[in-house]
């Protein structure tokens, strides 16, 4: 809020303002509205999971194009960031049932974090493969890495790493804890792999079926 409020004013102030200033003001402003939206929703999503009142809408869908069509929608914010981006997306997989919004949602909080998560070695990878019966939605980073001690711990609520170069990097806490929320609540869960200074692998395990689905079969 300070930038958008700082960048603002300056716009507003300064009327010989050069090109390049204003739209590198334009562009700020643009970052930290996107930045702050996306926090906002974490936090309102977060307070409905904590009251019991988050609901999700499951209907029959595509995996593969809602994964392919959010990745490509937050290529543009990667690519800004000086981010290499590949994707693995396996369009063959059989439609299932999910939230589209909410699958979208971890796959958003996984790729800010490698955004914030990473220094030198700016690449991104999404992947979507079929692992037995399961969807297989994995983001890889080669940011630096967390702690195997804490690695446990980073799905807890508000829980922010302590060691290394992640214990400086702001943020709310919320984002981990919501993809797992979102991935149990899909009869699924959660798997990661990272090594300090060489990167992390989350992998979203999502049922091909839901299981009371797959129960009334």
């Amino acid at each position: 809020l300070t930038l958008i409020r700082l960048y603002g004013e300056t716009l507003q102030r300064k009327k010989n303002l050069t090109e390049e200033d204003r739209n590198e003001s334009y562009e700020i402003i643009t970052k930290e509205s996107e930045r702050l939206s996306h926090l906002i929703n974490n936090v309102l999503d977060f307070s409905r999971i904590d009251m019991g009142r988050k609901e999700f809408k499951f209907r029959n869908d595509s995996l593969s194009r809602v994964v392919q069509e959010t990745l490509d929608s937050y290529r543009y914010h990667l690519e800004k960031k000086g981010f290499k981006v590949f994707d693995e997306i396996d369009s063959n997989l059989p439609e299932t049932s999910f939230d589209a919004e909410a699958v979208a949602s971890i796959l958003v909080n996984l790729l800010s974090n490698a955004m914030k998560f990473s220094s030198d070695m700016k690449e991104a990878t999404v992947r979507l493969f079929r692992r037995d019966r399961w969807a297989v939605l994995q983001v890889e980073d080669t940011g630096i890495g967390i702690p195997r001690q804490e690695q446990g711990e980073i799905f807890k609520r508000f829980y922010r790493v302590k060691q290394g170069a992640a214990s400086q990097t702001q943020g709310s806490g919320l984002g981990l804890t919501l993809v797992k929320h979102i991935a149990e609540a899909h009869g699924g869960a959660v798997e990661v792999e990272s090594e300090p200074g060489k990167g992390s692998v989350f992998s979203i395990l999502l049922p091909l079926s839901r299981p009371d689905e797959a129960e009334a079969k």
